[in-house]
């Protein structure tokens, strides 16, 4: 059996570790804006209708996003798209440019775009 020295980090060394943490990893920059760009593929069924997204985040900002299914009416759809093309992929970004207004299943419209997207 092979035996595997154990390393314990001093307080000084969690401290570090923390602040690294705080100053860089968590911080939405190095997480979304420095990543490579993905693909995001979802759906969501809320009372007994379905959304489906398709969207590519590219330096963290949406390039191109597109909302069906029978949820939502088209018109309303592509205002959205329109709305959440270029803007940064973040949920506080998202929210700040959704219109406020019912979605046709009573539930706001914010809610259920903030849950897909997120």
């Amino acid at each position: 059996a092979v035996t595997i020295p154990v390393y314990r980090f001093s307080e000084k060394e969690w401290e570090q570790i923390k602040r690294l943490a705080e100053e860089k990893y968590r911080r939405w920059e190095w997480n979304f804006g420095e990543a490579p760009g993905f693909h995001l593929h979802r759906s969501l069924c809320v009372d007994g209708k379905e959304i489906r997204l398709n969207m590519r985040v590219e330096k963290g900002c949406i390039r191109e996003l597109r909302f069906s299914g029978d949820l939502l009416p088209a018109g309303l759809s592509v205002q959205l798209e329109k709305h959440l093309k270029g803007v940064f992929y973040h949920p506080n970004s998202v929210e700040n440019r959704l219109p406020e207004q019912p979605s046709p299943s009573g539930k706001t419209l914010s809610d259920i775009i903030l849950k897909i997207l997120f």
